[in-house]
């Protein structure tokens, strides 16, 4: 073990370093204020993914989302509806979505995987509402957002235990909608959202993408995805390269459309592509 851990001759210690005015110590202090000012003397990393609805992170295309499912229905990444009818919109002219509910009680949300026991803010600004809203944290909700109301608001709340697929949501309290700039959940009991910069799409896409990830997502004709080697005639193996690691060992393989084909690369023909599935996370099987 190590004992007695001392401070090496010649190091450079903060009582060694110079108080006036351009040294380091200033320098530093000063940007370290001009930070803290910046963000209303506090700051916190956004613990939501795909929070900015200004620019959010779209793979699956739309610009309108309708609910078929009572289980949760996807709309932008990482946000669900959880009942039929409902509907997200994106505005991508005015930078905002906007959520419209048949009836009260109804959600959109996003599952967060791991929650640690502390004190949280969520916070949502609000562009406009036709009827009462709710911000919900797991199974409880608080204050209404109003069709008076605009701007930021928020709720704080303590959780005494570690949490996973913790549910953050805004839940209707009747018919209608409303839309909304951006959200936020962070640690601490004040919210910082008002000066948080946009966010960035990189970053927002690449953490999506360890949940889901479009293949030709810009439908572009005759495009190939990947190689595959035959195994026999109604099965071949491919690899498909993912631009992030996904979050599941196994992910779900979907098709969208009837125009995938396995074709030769000797021949503009080829046999259509009935199934895909994964038998691990680099192993995508064509059928």
């Amino acid at each position: 073990d190590i004992v007695n851990l001392q401070i090496p001759n010649g190091s450079i210690m903060d009582v060694k370093l110079s108080d006036a005015a351009g040294q380091i110590k200033q320098r530093f202090a000063t940007h370290m204020a001009d930070y803290a000012s910046a963000h209303g003397g506090t700051y916190h990393k956004n613990l939501l993914h795909n929070w900015d609805f200004r620019n959010p992170v779209n793979q699956r295309g739309l610009t309108s989302y309708v609910s078929n499912s009572t289980t949760g229905f996807y709309t932008i990444d990482r946000w669900m509806l959880n009942w039929n009818n409902d509907k997200v919109d994106i505005d991508s002219v005015n930078g905002n979505i906007s959520i419209t509910t048949v009836a009260g009680g109804r959600q959109f949300y996003q599952i967060i995987e791991k929650l640690k026991a502390g004190t949280y803010t969520f916070s949502a600004d609000v562009i406009s509402a036709t009827n009462d809203w709710r911000l919900r944290y797991g199974d409880t909700t608080k204050p209404f957002i109003t069709p008076e109301t605009t701007g930021i608001v928020s709720v704080q709340f303590t959780i005494s235990n570690d949490y996973e697929n913790y549910r953050i949501c805004l839940q209707s309290v009747t018919a209608g909608s409303i839309t909304l700039k951006c959200v936020k959940l962070e640690l601490g009991d004040t919210s910082t959202l008002a000066n948080d910069p946009p966010a960035d799409y990189g970053e927002q896409l690449a953490l999506c993408q360890r949940y889901f990830v479009a293949v030709n997502a810009l439908r572009i004709a005759y495009a190939t995805p990947a190689f595959a080697i035959a195994f026999s005639d109604t099965t071949a193996r491919a690899l498909l390269h993912l631009p992030a690691p996904m979050r599941l060992g196994n992910p779900t393989v979907t098709m969208k459309g009837s125009n995938w084909v396995l074709t030769q690369t000797t021949s503009g023909a080829g046999l259509p592509v009935t199934e895909m599935k994964v038998s691990s996370c680099t192993e995508p099987l064509l059928g």
